[in-house]
């Protein structure tokens, strides 16, 4: 007796269904960082601030390198220190370069003078919430090239990309899945109908 090959239909959704469900569990340690630093950016909660800071001198030898930014790198290297660096402010009259170096809960500040090649690192370990806050608002803004100079922010850069499609995806998976049970359609229109109200009715005070 033959085997009767199940319908293209249940197909799709068995694979749906299980995408939806591995996906959603994939990208959950994401969410759950991004959901919980948010509240410290909403509410400009700064639990780290009171850290303690230390200051370590250097002696480095003074690159022969005029771009700023390529100086700043070189120094890094010879002081051994990773990170994602920011701004670089070279101040002209003092012949002197600073920078910051952050990484998830740590914050250092480079200090160089270029004249005599001391340098000072200045540390704050801040821990993890705001390591979480870091997560959040790193690489940033694609358009800003100085962003992402180190290759692990890189990296997150390109996994928070892909939480956005992946969450694209439950997102739909979801409401396809909702449209094909029956026994669900009532209640998935009544929040779905909720969740619509609501949102054009925030959306409408606020253009008021």
């Amino acid at each position: 007796m033959k085997k009767r090959s199940k319908p293209p239909s249940k197909i799709v959704y068995r694979w749906v269904r299980n995408l939806h469900l591995y996906i959603g569990l994939f990208i959950s340690p994401f969410l759950l960082i991004y959901a919980i630093s948010v509240f410290f950016l909403n509410h400009d909660w700064k639990p780290w601030s009171d850290a303690e800071t230390e200051k370590v001198s250097y002696s480095i030898s003074v690159p022969d390198e005029e771009n700023s930014r390529e100086l700043a790198r070189q120094i890094m290297q010879q002081l051994q220190i990773t990170g994602e660096m920011n701004w670089v402010n070279h101040n002209q009259n003092s012949n002197s370069l600073s920078f910051p170096v952050d990484k998830p809960g740590l914050k250092k500040v480079i200090r160089v003078n270029l004249d005599d090649g001391s340098a000072e690192v200045e540390r704050q370990k801040t821990g993890v919430w705001d390591a979480m806050v870091f997560l959040h608002e790193m690489p940033g803004s694609h358009l800003v090239s100085i962003r992402g100079n180190w290759i692990y922010v890189r990296i997150w850069g390109w996994l928070a990309d892909a939480t956005v499609y992946f969450i694209l995806f439950v997102t739909a998976s979801g409401v396809y899945m909702w449209s094909v049970m029956k026994a669900e359609r009532k209640s998935g229109l009544i929040f779905l109908g909720l969740g619509v109200f609501t949102f054009f009715s925030i959306i409408a005070v606020m253009l008021r």
